[in-house]
Protein backbone atom coordinates (compact mmCIF):
# COMPACT_ATOMS: atom_id res chain seq x y z
CA UNK A 1 0.00 0.00 0.00
CA UNK A 2 1.17 3.38 -1.28
CA UNK A 3 1.55 6.52 1.64
CA UNK A 4 -0.55 9.31 1.29
CA UNK A 5 1.23 12.09 1.31
CA UNK A 6 -0.95 15.29 2.89
CA UNK A 7 -2.11 17.98 1.47
CA UNK A 8 -0.38 21.43 1.98
CA UNK A 9 -2.46 23.90 3.59
CA UNK A 10 -1.41 27.23 3.54
CA UNK A 11 -0.19 26.90 -0.23
CA UNK A 12 -3.33 25.10 -1.65
CA UNK A 13 -4.73 27.39 -5.06
CA UNK A 14 -1.99 29.40 -5.44
CA UNK A 15 -1.62 29.09 -9.00
CA UNK A 16 -5.14 29.30 -10.15
CA UNK A 17 -5.03 32.81 -8.40
CA UNK A 18 -1.61 33.64 -9.97
CA UNK A 19 -3.06 32.35 -13.41
CA UNK A 20 -6.63 34.74 -12.83
CA UNK A 21 -4.61 37.45 -12.03
CA UNK A 22 -2.06 37.11 -14.86
CA UNK A 23 -5.45 36.97 -17.10
CA UNK A 24 -6.17 39.90 -15.67
CA UNK A 25 -3.32 41.88 -16.22
CA UNK A 26 -3.48 40.45 -19.62
CA UNK A 27 -7.06 41.77 -20.65
CA UNK A 28 -6.18 45.19 -19.22
CA UNK A 29 -3.05 45.50 -21.61
CA UNK A 30 -5.37 44.33 -24.47
CA UNK A 31 -8.10 46.72 -23.93
CA UNK A 32 -5.16 49.20 -23.73
CA UNK A 33 -3.92 48.65 -26.90
CA UNK A 34 -7.39 48.59 -28.48
CA UNK A 35 -8.14 51.97 -27.04
CA UNK A 36 -4.88 53.15 -28.59
CA UNK A 37 -5.79 51.88 -31.37
CA UNK A 38 -8.89 53.15 -31.70
CA UNK A 39 -7.91 57.16 -31.03
CA UNK A 40 -4.57 56.47 -33.96
CA UNK A 41 -7.78 55.56 -36.38
CA UNK A 42 -9.36 58.39 -34.95
CA UNK A 43 -7.07 60.68 -35.39
CA UNK A 44 -5.49 59.61 -38.80
CA UNK A 45 -8.95 59.95 -40.22
CA UNK A 46 -9.41 63.56 -38.78
CA UNK A 47 -6.05 63.56 -40.51
CA UNK A 48 -7.03 63.14 -44.23
CA UNK A 49 -10.05 65.31 -43.76
CA UNK A 50 -7.56 67.76 -43.27
CA UNK A 51 -5.38 67.32 -45.99
CA UNK A 52 -8.58 67.00 -48.04
CA UNK A 53 -9.56 70.50 -46.94
CA UNK A 54 -6.32 71.95 -47.60
CA UNK A 55 -6.06 70.72 -51.12
CA UNK A 56 -9.55 71.73 -52.61
CA UNK A 57 -8.72 75.45 -50.93
CA UNK A 58 -5.46 75.51 -52.00
CA UNK A 59 -6.73 74.35 -55.43
CA UNK A 60 -9.54 77.19 -56.10
CA UNK A 61 -6.74 79.80 -54.42
CA UNK A 62 -4.71 78.28 -56.89
CA UNK A 63 -7.12 79.15 -59.94
CA UNK A 64 -8.28 82.46 -58.82
CA UNK A 65 -4.18 83.45 -59.05
CA UNK A 66 -3.64 82.15 -61.64
CA UNK A 67 -6.89 83.78 -63.49
CA UNK A 68 -6.88 87.51 -61.81
CA UNK A 69 -8.87 88.93 -64.11
CA UNK A 70 -11.73 86.75 -63.62
CA UNK A 71 -10.87 86.18 -59.42
CA UNK A 72 -14.44 87.49 -59.08
CA UNK A 73 -15.79 84.36 -60.50
CA UNK A 74 -13.81 81.79 -58.41
CA UNK A 75 -15.81 83.76 -55.43
CA UNK A 76 -19.36 82.93 -54.30
CA UNK A 77 -19.77 85.57 -51.87
CA UNK A 78 -17.71 89.66 -51.97
CA UNK A 79 -17.10 90.89 -55.63
CA UNK A 80 -18.89 88.36 -57.91
CA UNK A 81 -18.54 90.81 -61.52
CA UNK A 82 -17.63 87.67 -63.68
CA UNK A 83 -17.29 87.67 -67.48
CA UNK A 84 -15.88 83.82 -67.58
CA UNK A 85 -18.78 81.26 -68.17
CA UNK A 86 -15.88 78.35 -67.77
CA UNK A 87 -14.88 80.46 -64.49
CA UNK A 88 -18.64 79.96 -62.86
CA UNK A 89 -18.44 76.68 -64.06
CA UNK A 90 -15.26 75.40 -62.56
CA UNK A 91 -16.28 77.18 -59.09
CA UNK A 92 -19.68 74.80 -59.18
CA UNK A 93 -18.25 71.85 -59.47
CA UNK A 94 -15.58 72.44 -57.28
CA UNK A 95 -18.35 73.19 -54.66
CA UNK A 96 -20.12 69.71 -55.66
CA UNK A 97 -16.03 68.04 -54.52
CA UNK A 98 -15.85 70.01 -51.57
CA UNK A 99 -19.30 68.70 -50.37
CA UNK A 100 -18.68 65.60 -51.28
CA UNK A 101 -15.17 64.92 -49.84
CA UNK A 102 -15.92 66.52 -46.78
CA UNK A 103 -18.18 64.77 -44.17
CA UNK A 104 -21.30 66.94 -43.37
CA UNK A 105 -19.88 69.81 -45.71
CA UNK A 106 -23.55 69.73 -47.28
CA UNK A 107 -24.92 71.26 -44.48
CA UNK A 108 -22.22 73.93 -43.75
CA UNK A 109 -21.35 75.02 -47.85
CA UNK A 110 -17.96 76.25 -48.75
CA UNK A 111 -17.07 79.91 -49.47
CA UNK A 112 -14.74 81.46 -51.45
CA UNK A 113 -15.58 85.22 -50.98
CA UNK A 114 -13.16 88.06 -53.16
CA UNK A 115 -13.11 91.14 -50.55
CA UNK A 116 -13.30 95.26 -52.49
CA UNK A 117 -9.16 94.57 -51.34
CA UNK A 118 -8.60 91.82 -53.83
CA UNK A 119 -8.39 89.67 -50.50
CA UNK A 120 -9.21 86.36 -51.58
CA UNK A 121 -10.74 83.56 -49.14
CA UNK A 122 -11.71 80.08 -49.19
CA UNK A 123 -13.22 78.69 -45.82
CA UNK A 124 -14.18 74.73 -45.68
CA UNK A 125 -16.38 73.48 -42.83
CA UNK A 126 -17.07 69.66 -42.32
CA UNK A 127 -18.29 67.93 -39.26
CA UNK A 128 -16.68 65.15 -37.86
CA UNK A 129 -18.39 62.11 -37.58
CA UNK A 130 -17.37 61.55 -33.78
CA UNK A 131 -20.67 63.37 -33.12
CA UNK A 132 -20.36 66.46 -34.46
CA UNK A 133 -17.36 68.06 -34.18
CA UNK A 134 -17.26 70.70 -36.70
CA UNK A 135 -13.97 71.49 -38.23
CA UNK A 136 -12.95 74.25 -40.52
CA UNK A 137 -10.07 75.33 -43.04
CA UNK A 138 -9.37 78.92 -44.00
CA UNK A 139 -6.91 80.17 -46.65
CA UNK A 140 -6.74 83.63 -47.53
CA UNK A 141 -4.77 85.84 -50.08
CA UNK A 142 -3.89 88.55 -51.89
CA UNK A 143 -5.11 88.44 -55.87
CA UNK A 144 -3.51 90.57 -58.31
CA UNK A 145 -4.98 92.06 -60.93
Amino acid sequence: MKPRRPMPGPQQGFALVEALISVVVLAVGVMGLLFFQGFLISSATVGNQRVEASLLAEELVSMASADPINAGCYANSGVTTCASAGARDYLSAWELRAKARLPGAAALPPTAVLANDRTYTVTLQWMQKDGGTIRNHRVATQIGG
